[in-house]
């Protein structure tokens, strides 16, 4: 039987635990700029559409979650999106509230979380670009992100202001939204004011953003750069007073032995407070604390801020591996109160051998993509100010509409690589930096091309004909494990006849075949001191084609589309497939003929089709070193000979056909310095 006290106690206990349940909520905070796998432009899934008329007050069908996410205390499944600006994860209500208030609200939408809460109207008046509300997840399980995007709206009656805004759930348990792009057009002036927040199921318990219902959307955000966008995070429970995480610890991955490293970073303020003061520290190999007093900050809540510690390391001379942690304390005098998210290592590989790197540049983009062309442009305006420097790939793509002409399954291959493109213009630079071209500057070339580097690749092209034929060597000053590999990409320099309808004309370093293709050539670990020598051949077959668009692409590998092939060249890098980290890149030294040899040496291959055998015959007027080789329809060497001298006069070489599967093959005839190539079938 219960005691009366130990019911009193029960009671007690019960009723504190409810008033702290009811007294939790969502902390917010405000910060500028993201540097993580969101792509604002992505085509995600349609939600709702505009058109020409205006949509207005709508909502989503139910949308499923990758995930249960769980908004005070409740999880869910599901949700609808409204083109008011916000998502209810309330699915059996059908009402939508384009009126937007402070919140809580009782009379707001339920169980809801609002990225820009107004009357607004989803309008399309020009069909080449998007204004639509979009949904789309991405990362790996546990740390999934969904994402609803609003793209171009516009405040109802407005004629001319668009805004792009996000809400991102997060499978640990936040939330944020995310503002990414005001465009004024040539009309009024934005009056666009909205509510940014949540609230729970019965609309007893919220929080807004301060100036809800009344924020101003931002005007400034006018250039689609990641590092303007501005962020409101939110997290369920109580908010420290002293709590800074260290977000990265920016060291390169390769040093140069008895040089001077800064040790830099960033931190963010997750406390309430403003830090005015705190100590930098770092070990390297857990040896000595360096540590230094930072005075006179003002680190808001929620805001990033840039370090680098006054004493910089010096690198020593042993040419190995070192661990280097980092992490700020006393906090305004105060401890840290979590911990858990102070310190951060990085490993660094140091070397004497250092070269010159030259980065890559991978461009994904397309005659059909209206900003492709001024993306273009600006990346070739930051790179011309650097000559011999860089390489650079360009993958025409598929879309918008009907895609480039010029755009073959290799270069979707290549785009799959990287996880899948899903907006062009894009570009990668040396597998790392993952945005539109028109953001590059001159400082960011400067970032990659000043990065220590330990890897150099030396090789020659020479194309005579339709033929390519690479031949090259990699060494390395440090010892590479894992999963390197070498990309080799014929690109022809400049092209013309892919131009549709972006307005371009030209188009440079135009990606027309990889060898032996997309999968490159596997490296495996590399030694120091050990040389990885490598060997490729291709001949373009058929002749010349344009495609209508991209579904009636180049088969590659019975035509081509080369407009000029004394304008081929070939990029070569190495690469880790892991971590899509390029390491060094370069192009081939490139010999060009292309003059057809075949009437001046009267080269005949027959019968063709061949069933066990076949001959080739060849006429030369002076002694010759000759070989022959023989290329599959995917670029692979299935037979190759001996070089041997032949006199002056008519020859024939008979070959065995036997091993050959039945398909499309092609002879390349070496003679001296010239090749001539003939197909064949079997």
């Amino acid at each position: 039987m219960r005691s009366k006290f130990t019911m009193i106690i029960t009671s007690i206990f019960v009723l504190v635990a409810n008033i702290a349940l009811a007294q939790t909520n969502y902390y917010i905070m405000k910060s500028r700029g993201i540097s993580d796998d969101y792509d604002f432009t992505s085509q995600g899934t349609l939600l709702i559409q505009g058109n020409a008329q205006g949509v207005k007050d709508a909502l989503s069908a139910e949308q499923p979650l990758p995930f249960k996410f769980t908004l005070y205390g409740k999880g869910y499944w599901t949700y609808r999106a409204s083109n008011n600006g916000y998502i209810t994860f309330d699915v059996d209500t059908y009402v939508n509230f384009p009126n937007n208030t402070n919140l809580p609200d009782t009379k707001a939408p339920k169980s809801s979380i609002f990225g820009f809460w107004d009357a607004l109207t989803i309008v399309t008046p020009d069909p080449n670009y998007r204004y639509e509300v979009v949904a789309w997840t991405y990362g790996e399980a546990p740390n999934r992100v969904h994402v609803i995007q609003w793209f171009q709206v516009r405040k109802d009656l407005e004629t001319s202001s668009l805004h792009t805004f996000a809400i991102r759930l997060y499978e640990s348990g936040k939330f944020d939204v995310v503002l990414n792009l005001y465009f004024k057009g040539t009309g009024v002036e934005s009056t666009t004011t909205g509510t940014i927040g949540c609230q729970n199921e019965d609309g007893t318990k919220g929080i807004a953003v301060s100036g809800s219902p009344n924020i101003q959307f931002p005007t400034d955000l006018t250039s689609g750069d990641k590092s303007s966008f501005i962020v409101y995070e939110f997290n369920y429970g109580t908010q420290p007073k002293y709590d800074v995480a260290i977000l990265s610890l920016d060291l390169p991955k390769y040093v140069k032995n008895n040089t001077q490293v800064p040790i830099t970073g960033k931190l963010r303020n997750l406390g309430s407070e403003t830090i005015t003061n705190l100590k930098l520290n770092y070990t390297v190999d857990d040896g000595l604390v360096i540590s230094r007093q930072i005075t006179d900050l003002k680190i808001e809540s929620g805001e990033v801020y840039s370090f680098t510690h006054p004493t910089s390391w010096t690198v020593p001379s042993a040419e190995k591996n070192y661990t280097i942690e980092a992490w700020a304390s006393d906090i305004n005098g105060q401890k840290d109160e979590n911990e858990k998210n102070d310190k951060l290592k990085a490993t660094v590989s140091a070397s004497s051998s250092m070269v010159v790197r030259k980065p890559l540049y991978e461009v994904f983009t397309s005659s059909t993509c209206p900003p492709c062309k001024p993306g273009n442009e600006k990346l070739s305006g930051v790179l011309n100010q650097f000559t011999n420097k860089w390489t650079v790939v360009k993958y025409q793509y598929y879309f918008p509409g009907a895609g480039d002409p010029y755009c073959t399954a290799e270069c979707l291959d290549r785009g799959s690589y990287y996880g899948e493109i899903n907006s062009v213009p894009r570009l990668l630079i040396d597998g790392q930096w993952n945005d539109n071209p028109n953001s590059m500057t001159v400082d960011i070339f400067n970032q990659f091309f000043n990065q220590p580097c330990f890897v150099s690749i030396k090789g020659q092209a020479k194309i005579q004909g339709q033929s390519v034929d690479v031949t090259g060597t990699i060494e390395t000053g440090i010892d590479l494990t894992g999963t390197q590999t070498l990309y080799l990409a014929v690109v022809e320099k400049i092209t013309k006849k892919n131009a549709t309808t972006n307005g371009e004309t030209e188009f440079y370093y135009v990606m027309k075949k990889m060898l032996p293709d997309a999968k490159g050539t596997s490296v495996g670990t590399l030694t120091k001191g050990k040389p990885f020598s490598f060997n490729q051949q291709f001949s373009f077959p058929g002749v010349y084609r344009l495609p209508k668009n991209t579904a009636d692409s180049i088969k590659i590998y019975s035509e081509h589309s080369v407009e000029e092939f004394k304008n081929l060249t070939v990029v070569m890098w190495l690469q880790n497939d892991q971590t899509k980290e390029v390491y060094q890149s370069e192009f081939s030294q490139t010999t060009t003929s292309v003059d057809d040899y075949s009437n001046s040496f009267l080269v005949n291959l027959y019968p063709n089709p061949i069933n066990t055998s076949g001959t080739i015959q060849f006429s030369i007027e002076k002694p010759e070193l000759v070989k022959f080789n023989i290329v599959n329809s995917i670029g692979q060497i299935v037979y190759s000979s001996n070089s041997s001298t032949y006199e002056a006069g008519t020859h024939t070489i008979e070959f065995d056909a036997n091993t050959l599967w039945s398909g499309t093959y092609f002879m390349n005839l070496f003679i001296g310095d010239k090749i001539i190539t003939r197909t064949f079938i079997k």
